[in-house]
């Protein structure tokens, strides 16, 4: 699926960092959207989960695609710039800071899109970043554990 999404530059395949980070990203955003079904569905009926979905679809969708662009963008940096000594909290590291980007980027989306309340004072920012993180942070260190174990062997790939 991320092969569909996958952007080539100068005629030339992916590095395998970016494309393990991009994989780590979408499996990332499907554990988060599961997450958010069960947990959610304890507290509340189906139709309030889809008029809450209804509401978020842009922001979310928008939130992926900056994750996508920016994990495109960092794994193309570290493969070709830096060799940095890759470990297990390497893929924690990289996968935390992608979803506040997606974070951040989606709460900016959801305040330029007319549906509902703005998100304006800097309590409700920290309200809504703290959420999605309990949201998205159980897949996030799932994730990035897994991330991380596939980087730490690329470490003597970048050496040669």
């Amino acid at each position: 699926m991320v092969e569909v999404l996958a952007i080539k530059l100068d005629k030339k395949d992916m590095q395998s960092i970016t494309k393990k980070i991009l994989y780590a990203v979408v499996l990332e955003s499907f554990g988060t959207l599961l997450t958010f079904f069960v947990l959610y569905s304890l507290f509340f009926n189906v139709q309030e989960i889809i008029m809450f979905l209804g509401i978020l679809w842009f922001p979310g969708i928008i939130a992926v695609i900056a994750m996508l662009a920016t994990g495109y963008t960092l794994g193309e940096f570290l493969s070709t710039s830096l060799k940095p000594r890759y470990t297990l909290t390497s893929g924690i590291i990289i996968l935390f800071v992608l979803l506040l980007i997606g974070i951040v980027v989606g709460v900016l989306a959801f305040n330029l899109s007319n549906e509902g309340d703005k998100i304006t004072r800097m309590e409700s920012w920290m309200a809504v970043i703290l959420v999605f993180l309990l949201f998205g942070g159980i897949p996030t260190l799932i994730v990035g554990i897994v991330l991380g174990k596939k980087l730490k062997p690329l470490h003597t790939d970048n050496l040669k």
